[in-house]
């Protein structure tokens, strides 16, 4: 019978008192093969003892090791300002984008342009992409309904980003040329609000 002998290491690392550390980890450096980097494990390492001014670790084996700390302490869900803060700025973020189409569709016949109808689309992607998002934010038991509102916001952020590429390429094509060119806000409002389809 071979008996295996563990060599037990206690590594002391004296962390300094920061009051945002929190979830420690006891790790060493894992070195790579010839085509392979390394990266930090912790197999084989566990804390056994952890405070505001000191970690111990116990580790069953020789290599570098260290004692890894996350920078911040994570948000709680069920925190009242962050849910006020976040209701807030969305709140503000709706009535602006409210407005900004009010605006426009009363002073339609004066800011009839390409870049008015894109900014018009884009506060509606906005707008919409809010609205999923605070009726589908608390509702998280049915994990379908959590999917499909997924879907329905990462489908409305790429409308987002194409219709702000279709706006960059607007304001491009407007400096670069001098002369007025043929039109191209049928093409840009239909691919960005039909790009998924590509991506699928």
């Amino acid at each position: 019978m071979v008996v295996m002998m563990l060599v037990m290491m206690l590594v002391r690392m004296m962390v300094m008192m920061m009051t945002n550390l929190s979830s420690t980890l006891c790790s060493y450096w894992k070195f790579g093969s010839a085509n392979e980097t390394g990266k930090w494990a912790s197999d084989g390492c566990r804390v056994r003892e952890s405070n505001d001014s000191f970690t111990v670790c116990e580790c069953d084996h020789l290599t570098n090791f260290a004692v890894l700390m996350s920078p911040f302490v994570e948000a709680d869900s069920e925190s009242i300002s962050l849910r006020v803060v976040s209701i807030v700025g969305i709140g503000l973020s709706m009535l602006c984008l409210l407005i900004t189409i009010l605006i426009h569709v009363c002073l339609w016949r004066y800011l009839k342009s390409e870049r008015a109808v894109l900014l018009l689309n884009l506060s509606i992607a906005l707008l919409s992409s809010y609205i999923i998002f605070l009726a589908g934010v608390d509702r998280t038991e049915s994990t379908v309904f959590c999917a499909v509102v997924a879907a329905l916001l990462q489908y409305i952020y790429l409308v987002v980003f194409c219709l702000m590429l279709a706006e960059g390429i607007e304001l491009a094509v407007t400096v670069l040329y001098v002369f007025p060119t043929r039109s191209r806000l049928r093409v840009l409002v239909v691919s960005a609000w039909c790009m998924y389809n590509v991506f699928e």
